[in-house]
Parts: structure tokens; sequence; C-alpha cells
């Protein structure tokens, strides 16, 4: 009895120390996957990158205003026959018998070139272009960061989707051979034909064939995960968890804790089309162009068009620039560097273009046109963006009496399975019957998960696009 006692004791105090950790919330599991995917995004770090170049691109563009300071050195050898054979020398050349012969000489010389800018069309354009560039860099990163969430959501939760239907597969062969066995029992009891013993063996069949074809969908869904991520597969798997995620009920939890949409439905009811249905599409249209950054991406593309078509006139334009010089030869690199005698000139240019075959007429036309274009091509960009915005407004709307119903839907599958198990027991129900309820009570789960995370995936999405924070 003693030993028993102790014993009992020795398991009390092993207990606390043997239970299982606590399963880790999709939440958690979520905000850790976002924080990887903050510094690993190939998009995003793309978008960094193309916004570093694009700030190199104005200071170099700025350079273009800087004076210009080139050395040349040169040295050769020449032996120059131009004034004698010119026919300059005239008689000279026939007083001497021999003529004259030029000497090969050795020449080195150096010269210090100097041009500097004051006016130059092209370049206050080639400074515009870059900013406007910079600008547009920086607002497409924004951008990526602004819908990395929605992005990854919905990644990750078509891969958690995955999951849950080769889960609720397991659950249909479970029931499927449950079925079986129950029509080879009664078939031998008599109270069934082999037709149902036929069927049931059919849809275990159907259903066990399924399973290569959801695996397939489940490795494609993390391979998007993982090439949107840039994480590896190990790595995701090391964070999602998968160990916990393995059961319908888990992963049924899981999804709906992952599509829980409270705090960002706060901060986008206001612009709801059922808030205010006559004043709806007023709102959006004001919203849009303060906080869309799609929108303003729209208005510097068009900018940066505008400043490209430009350029194409620049070349027509007058320029002012100054041009110096020092330089200095002499047979050798001694004499060229030592002493004085050192030739130099400064000036003040203009150049202006008088005539190039037309081209000052045909560069206007291109350039009008250019702009005409970049015009209607924002004006077309921005209708479309309204209207997707506009849409996405009525999806939601849409998506939540969808999703109400599914609810209401799967309850009343749930009853009807249990009530055909019941009565097919009775001899009520056919096996057919059966299988039609328990394959519809399926199908409701998997439209319901569907649902929902299409809904979270879209009102972050419609929330992105308003500009409106969500965490």
């Amino acid at each position: 009895m003693r030993t028993a006692v102790y014993s009992l004791t020795f398991a009390f105090f092993l207990l606390p120390f043997s239970t299982p950790a606590a399963p880790k919330p999709i939440t958690a599991i979520y905000a850790e996957l976002k924080n990887e995917v903050l510094t690993n995004s190939p998009d995003l770090r793309l978008a960094q990158a193309s916004a570093a170049q694009r700030d190199a691109a104005l200071y170099t563009a700025w350079t273009r205003w800087i004076p210009r300071l080139d050395l040349q050195l040169r040295q050769s050898r020449s032996k120059d026959y131009t004034l004698v054979t010119s026919g300059q020398l005239g008689n000279l050349q026939n007083i001497f018998p021999g003529g004259f012969t030029p000497e090969e000489t050795p020449l080195a010389s150096w010269h210090l070139n100097l041009n500097m800018p004051l006016f130059r069309r092209s370049t206050v354009l080639d400074i515009r272009r870059a900013s406007g560039e910079r600008e547009l860099a920086q607002r497409q990163t924004e951008i990526k960061l602004n819908e990395l969430d929605w992005r990854l959501r919905e990644q990750t939760g078509n891969y958690l989707f995955q999951l849950y239907r080769l889960s609720t597969l397991k659950t249909s062969i479970e029931l499927a051979r449950t079925n079986l066995r129950e029509a080879r029992l009664r078939l031998e009891l008599g109270q069934r034909t082999r037709v149902d013993v036929l069927r049931a063996s059919a849809n275990l069949l159907s259903l066990e064939s399924s399973a290569l074809g959801f695996e397939q969908e489940r490795g494609a869904s993390l391979s998007a995960l993982s090439a949107y991520s840039g994480l590896t597969r190990a790595k995701l798997a090391e964070i999602l968890a998968p160990g916990q995620l393995t059961t319908e009920a888990a992963l049924g939890g899981a999804i709906e804790a992952f599509t829980e949409s409270g705090k960002v439905l706060e901060v986008i009811q206001p612009y709801m089309p059922s808030q205010a249905p006559t004043t709806f599409p007023e709102t959006l249209s004001s919203r849009i162009p303060v906080a869309n950054l799609t929108y303003l991406i729209l208005l510097a593309e068009q900018n940066s068009a505008d400043i490209r078509a430009r350029l194409l006139m620049a070349p027509e334009w007058p320029e002012i620039l100054i041009q110096g010089n020092l330089n200095k030869q002499g047979p050798h690199w001694q004499e060229a560097i030592s002493g004085g005698n050192v030739s130099h000139t400064i000036a003040l240019v203009l150049n202006i273009p008088l005539f190039s075959g037309g081209s000052l007429f045909s560069s206007y036309s291109e350039k009008r046109n250019a702009e005409n274009a970049a015009t209607l091509k924002r004006e077309q960009d921005i209708l479309r963006l309204r209207d997707e915005v506009e849409n996405q407004a009525f999806q939601l709307e849409t998506l939540q009496k969808t999703i109400r119903a599914q609810m209401l839907n799967l309850k009343q599958n749930e009853e009807l399975v249990r009530l055909s198990q019941r009565t097919y027991g009775l001899g009520k129900t056919t096996l057919l019957e059966l299988l039609a309820s328990q394959n519809d009570w399926i199908e409701a789960k998997l439209d319901l998960a569907q649902s929902r995370l299409a809904y979270a995936v879209l009102v972050r999405k419609f929330a992105a696009n308003l500009g409106v924070p969500v965490e």
C-alpha cells in the first residue's frame, strides 16, 4: 500500500513536467513569418534596390552642372609634308636644288581642358527626370511595403486552405471506410444488397485517388509562398510549425483566427456602400487621390513621361557654356613640363542651332503626341483604379452575405449528416443519400473556409487602397 502511495506521489510531481506545450497561435506564427518576409521578400528588396539606384542617378544628373576638367597627355613623332605639298612655298622650293625636306621630330604635349555649362536644356530636364524617377521608385517601394500584408496573407491562406482540404479529405476517407464496413456487415446480415457495398467501395477509391492531386496542390501553394516570401521550404516549415496543424479541428480553428478582421472592418466601415449609398462614389473619389499609392504612382509616371517628351526638343535649344584650355608642347617631356610659355584660352560660348533638316517641327510634333499619350494613359489607369476599388467594396458586402449563408448551410449539413446516419441505421435512408449528405457537409466546410480567407485578403486589400492603417 505504501509503495502504491509513493508511486502516485511521484507521478503527481511528474505530471506538470510532462504536460505538452500549448500550440502556438496562428496569429503569432503569421507575425513571425511577416517579420522574416520584411527582410527577405524579393519584390521588396528589388524595389529598394531600384530606389537606391535612382538616388544615385539623381546625383549623377546634378554633376552635369559641375565644371568638367580633363587632362590630356600626348607623345608623338611626326614628319609633316603639308607645307611642302600645299604649294605655299612657291618659287622658294625651286631655288634649292634639293628642295625642302621636313625632319621627323618628336613632340610631347599636355592639354588641360575646362568645360562648364551655364545653361543647357537637356541637363535641366535630365535633373527633373532623375528626380521624378526617384520619386516614382520611392512610391513603388512604399506600395510594395503597403501591399505586403494582404499578399502574404493571400499566399499563407492558400497554403492553410490546402492543408485544411487534405485534412477534410482524411475525414472523408475515414467516413468512407466506416460506410464500407457497415455496408459489408449489413450485407452479411441480409439488410443491404451488394450494390451498397460497391457504391461504398467506389466512393472510398475515389477519395483515396484524390489525395495525390491534393498533395500536389499543397506543394504548389508552398512553392508560391516560398517564391513570394524569399524563404526556403525548410524555413517556412520551421515557422509555420506544421506539426501543430495536422488535424481538421486545429486547422479549422487556425483559419478562423487567421481570418479575423474586426479591427480592419472598423476603419473601412465609413467607405462601405451600405453606410452611405448615395454619397459612396464621391467618398471614394475624394479619398483615392490623397491616400491611394497607386494613384500617386500614376501621377509620378505621367510626370516622368512628360519630362521625357520635353527631352525630345532639348537639342533645339541654345546652350551657353564656358570653355578654357591650358597647353604646352616640346620635343621632350622635360621641356613640355618645365618653364613658362604655357598657352591658354578662355571663352564664353553660345551655341544656337539654326538648321537641322526641319527636326524642330518633327521634334515638337513628337513631344506633343507623347504628352497626349501620357495624359490619356493616366486618365485610363485612374478610371480603372477607381472602378477596381469601388468593385472591391461591393465584393466585400457580397462576401459578407455569402459567409453568413455558408455558415447556415454548414449547420444544416451537419444536422443532415447526423439525421442521415441515424435513418441509415434504421434502414430508412439509402447509402447513396448518406454519401451525398457527407460530401455536401465536407464541401460546405471547404466553401466556408475559402470564403473566409478570400474575405480576409480582400478587406485588407481594400484598406490598403484607401490608405487606412490596419494594424
